[in-house]
């Protein structure tokens, strides 16, 4: 073939060759909004495409594309949106379109804060006296009272174990949350007073698992711990009562007076307390504040013997 001849039918091969953006494949692909499938408008009937988003919308070239802000968009919504700068990365959906948009799940309510609450519940306020006959019942259907109290104080201590669980006389705990000592622990004290805490099983003799002494009012930490706090371990397919019992001090202890009981170790054995004995001896009011909470055996009291030393068996005996 003559070379005149093959430059001019590659001229014409490439006038007539596949020209993008005529193929279904080779078209930017619409945006289509989530109620009009592609008709979204721009004050006509074009469509918005993919790449003008990207192009005109977006701050190149750390910005991510808005595509997942604005799915939730109604299509009228999207289609007024003309930013004249580029966005921030911080922006939100407010941002982008100029207007407060509901939630695209419930199109007209109100949103609501932990300030502004969706429902309200009225508060219940009972007396003193009510409030007293709640605690004397919660004891005395324990057996609490008389057997270990002859009567019960008007405080009550606020226990609380991790963020969920919260001490009111007789919670259960289980033994994975009661296994370390009270995130927090508070009760009614007056000022320039000193208090010493104490846990006990009362269904174990009395078994000592926490002394605290010489407690500024409430704050637990600036008190002097004389038996470091041990875990409930109560036996195989029993359930036992754990009180918390709080008495104010005369005058500040030294370590001696409560010598006999210190337990450096919670793996140590703590050994048991006669109440009325450890009042008397150490000049201790009657309790001002009490609670209780009760703890079941189960397979984790088995890794806490386990640690310490022990076993089921050893511990059953």
């Amino acid at each position: 073939m003559p070379l005149k001849w093959l430059i001019l039918s590659s001229i014409i091969g490439l006038s007539f060759a596949h020209v993008p953006g005529e193929d279904h494949h080779d078209r930017e692909h619409h945006f289509m909004g989530p109620t009009d499938h592609g008709k979204a408008s721009r004050g006509g009937n074009s469509p918005i495409r993919m790449s003008e988003i990207a192009t005109r919308y977006v701050s190149p070239p750390l910005a991510p594309t808005y595509i997942h802000l604005l799915r939730h968009v109604p299509s009228q919504q999207f289609a007024d949106f003309r930013p004249s700068q580029p966005l921030p990365i911080s922006s939100t959906l407010s941002d982008i379109t100029g207007q407060s948009l509901s939630s695209p799940f419930s199109p007209h309510e109100k949103s609501h804060s932990p300030f502004e609450p969706r429902f309200h519940v009225e508060r219940e306020e009972i007396s003193d006296e009510e409030w007293q006959q709640e605690i004397l019942n919660s004891f005395q259907g324990s057996g609490l009272v008389p057997f270990v109290f002859d009567s019960i104080p008007a405080g009550l201590i606020n226990i609380n174990f991790g963020t969920h669980n919260c001490v009111h006389m007789g919670t259960d705990i289980n033994p994975e949350s009661s296994a370390y000592e009270p995130s927090s622990v508070s009760w009614p004290s007056k000022d320039g007073l000193l208090y010493t805490l104490l846990l006990i099983d009362v269904d174990d003799q009395n078994k000592l698992h926490w002394l605290v002494i010489n407690i500024p009012q409430d704050d637990l930490l600036k008190g002097d711990t004389v038996a470091k706090y041990s875990s409930p371990t109560p036996p195989l397919g029993h359930t036992h009562r754990y009180v918390m019992i709080v008495m104010s001090q005369e005058q500040y202890f030294v370590d001696l007076v409560v010598q006999r009981y210190s337990r450096n170790e919670a793996c140590e054995t703590h050994g048991n307390i006669n109440l009325t004995d450890f009042q008397t001896a150490q000049g201790l009011s009657q309790p001002v504040a009490v609670n209780f909470f009760t703890v079941s055996h189960n397979i984790f009291v088995e890794s806490i013997l386990a640690y310490c030393g022990e076993s089921v068996a050893t511990r059953n005996r």
